[in-house]
């Protein structure tokens, strides 16, 4: 299971700049040991979704080749997450900090016995991420709103994914309890864009508790 990459040439050099990805990759004890997590879902596309400018979403169709065999995975992009009905249960009854769960909205009328999909969602923000910004043509963002105009917004990480979002400690600690938390800034297509989900290794254990292997997990620094 791999992240998305993201390629960003400047407009003015388009046709004498190249872009490198390179993929970071971590270990099982490297995810174990971060205080924060990044969440994202693997490539089981469990959904299509059509966002909107405000980063909300809902769902055209649903894979029926999946959607009874996994709990939990993505839509549109790895972050765009979807989970069953099963795995909201579960979720809830492990009392998990500031997680808010969000009934997914269907293009089409559902047929009668149709289970629900839910989103994830949070009470808490992180605060402002120390990791920049780019745009599609490689200029720095510094709003934290939704991709403006028909640029999309990146994670500039020297080229790195996923690209490693860092904190200041002493922010992120002055933050409510949380077990998940949504970032300030969105990132992702103009047409597509979306916050990222920050998570503790209590919720980790808990989705692993439940069996589910279908989640991408990157370690968030503190600084």
């Amino acid at each position: 299971m791999t992240w998305y990459p993201h390629y960003i040439v400047r407009r003015e050099n388009h046709d004498k700049e190249f872009a490198i990805t390179r993929r970071r990759t971590y270990s099982r004890n490297e995810i174990c040991a971060a205080e924060l997590l990044r969440l994202a879902g693997s490539e089981r596309k469990f959904a299509e979704f059509a966002p909107d400018r405000s980063g909300e979403v809902y769902v055209v169709e649903v894979s029926q080749r999946l959607k009874n065999k996994i709990d939990f995975g993505r839509s549109y992009y790895h972050v765009s997450v979807l989970m069953s009905e099963k795995l909201k249960t579960a979720l809830k009854a492990a009392r998990l900090a500031a997680v808010k769960f969000k009934e997914a909205s269907y293009e089409k009328p559902r047929r009668p016995g149709f289970k629900s999909l839910w989103q994830f969602g949070s009470t808490v923000r992180m605060p402002a991420c120390k990791t920049r910004r780019q745009d599609t043509h490689g200029g720095f963002v510094t709003e934290d709103g939704p991709p403006a105009g028909n640029l999309g917004y990146y994670w500039d990480d020297a080229g790195f994914q996923p690209a490693e979002l860092v904190y200041s400690r002493a922010d992120v600690e002055q933050l409510p309890h949380f077990d998940i938390a949504m970032t300030q800034e969105f990132v992702g297509e103009p047409f597509a864009p979306y916050r990222e989900i920050i998570v503790t290794q209590r919720f980790r254990e808990a989705m692993e508790k439940h069996g589910v292997k279908t989640a991408l997990w990157a370690p968030v620094r503190l600084v």
